[in-house]
């Protein structure tokens, strides 16, 4: 761990008193772990399948300085033997605050061929401006976001560098209408930043439904790693609105456009949890704050799909500005090893129904408690209804209380 990050946020807390009162910590979400899976074997090739689960565990007196990563692979491969380890990663994450913003080290990646880091120059109400990353093939990228007084994104911009290519620049300019959704995006290339060819254009088209009132799908966009949006090609989402379909254009070197092609935006809302599904190109699932939790790609062999866990700074650290979080189920710790707690919002009281599933939806254990004002928290185990421990994966953990009923999902690693 960086020594000098503690002292910088020290500095700044003792620089800057009245600005930075009562929001010590940045309030917004961070990702604290990924479960990255693949399976093989249609192509001809050995059959094969492979887990990855990296948590990340932050400093204790800094919640979103990352310090360690823990990763546990799980895999097997035919005529091998299957393999299953634990290794410790150190990460020397960074947080500094500044009176109208804060930069954030974080892990971007592990894999062996794009460096680890990404620094993220964010505001105190989550939205990030600049963004530092790496991807595929040592391409080096920084981009600037720019919004409107409604904090709805306008442009941005991205610098592409690389070793041994020319540089490349992509700017892109989104058109809202008078309900502030955005309807189209033009993106324009240049090797130098002055002569600017047609690179890409998307247009939406929206079917008239809204969505319940809370997402935040434009700006949790920002806190996912951009290979990883690439990769899995997450759709854009208004917070309000429904995207029927959207069509897309893209163009050749000397920027003449290619014939456009209609995808559409198969979206589907869970009326208990509040869940977003949406299928475009792969299945893309959001919680009820607009996160992406999950990007599960159905076709290809081979292809990972993607369970991503955050937290949120309101846990460690009040900030009278930021808006209410809606209560929900918390599960800590998340990942577990033997057992969790459940924490129920204040207001649940009474007989309270614990149901544990695997992935596949099926039923492991039902349990009945009890909750009250004494009470809020429940111990669960991570046992099945006949006693045995459960293997390593992850589980769906349902509660219902009255009028309260939420899913969480729980990792356990042995």
């Amino acid at each position: 761990m960086k020594r000098n990050a503690s002292l910088g946020v020290l500095l700044a807390l003792a620089l800057f008193p009245a600005l930075l009162a009562g929001q010590e910590f940045p309030q917004t979400h961070y990702l604290s772990g990924i479960d990255r899976h693949a399976s093989g074997g249609d192509s001809g090739g050995p059959d094969w399948w492979s887990k990855d689960y990296y948590t990340y565990t932050q400093a204790p007196d800094i919640p979103l300085l990352v310090i360690q990563i823990v990763r546990h692979h799980q895999g097997w491969m035919y005529d091998f033997p299957p393999s299953d380890y634990y290794e410790n990663l150190g990460f020397n994450g960074e947080l500094i605050l500044y009176p109208d913003h804060y930069l954030i080290t974080s892990p971007l990646t592990l894999e062996p061929n794009i460096p680890p880091t990404r620094t993220r120059k964010m505001d105190y109400q989550g939205y990030c401006h600049e963004d530092d990353w790496y991807g595929y093939n040592s391409y080096h990228y920084h981009a600037w976001h720019s919004y409107n007084s409604d904090m709805k994104l306008i442009r941005t911009q991205i610098k592409k560098v690389h070793d041994t290519q020319p540089d490349q620049w992509l700017d892109s300019v989104f058109t809202l209408d008078s309900l502030g959704r955005r309807v189209e995006e033009i993106t324009l290339s240049s090797a130098d930043s002055l002569n600017w060819v047609n690179n890409r254009r998307r247009q939406y088209t929206y079917s008239g439904e809204q969505l319940p009132p809370g997402y935040q799908f434009e700006k949790h966009s920002q806190h996912l790693p951009g290979y990883i949006l690439d990769y899995t090609r997450v759709p854009y989402l208004n917070d309000s609105w429904i995207i029927s379909q959207m069509t897309e254009q893209s163009a050749n070197a000397q920027g003449v456009w290619y014939d456009p092609e209609t995808f559409a935006y198969n979206t589907e809302v869970d009326a208990d949890t509040g869940e977003v599904t949406v299928d475009y190109y792969a299945q893309n699932t959001f919680n009820a704050e607009g996160l992406l939790t999950q990007a599960l790609v159905v076709g290809g062999d081979g292809i990972p799909s993607y369970d991503f866990y955050f937290a949120h700074t309101s846990d460690t650290a009040a900030d009278d500005g930021a808006p209410p979080v809606t209560e929900s189920l918390r599960v800590w710790p998340n990942p577990a090893r033997d057992k969790a707690s459940l924490g129920l919002p204040g207001k649940s009281s009474g007989p309270v129904t614990l149901s544990t599933y695997n992935l596949r939806g099926q039923l492991l254990k039902e349990e009945i408690r009890s909750v009250d004002a004494m009470n809020r928290d429940l111990l669960w185990q991570a046992k099945d209804g006949e006693g045995q421990a459960l293997d390593s994966g992850i589980y769906l953990i349902r509660v219902e209380c009255g009028d309260f009923r939420q899913t969480a999902r729980v990792m356990v690693l042995r």
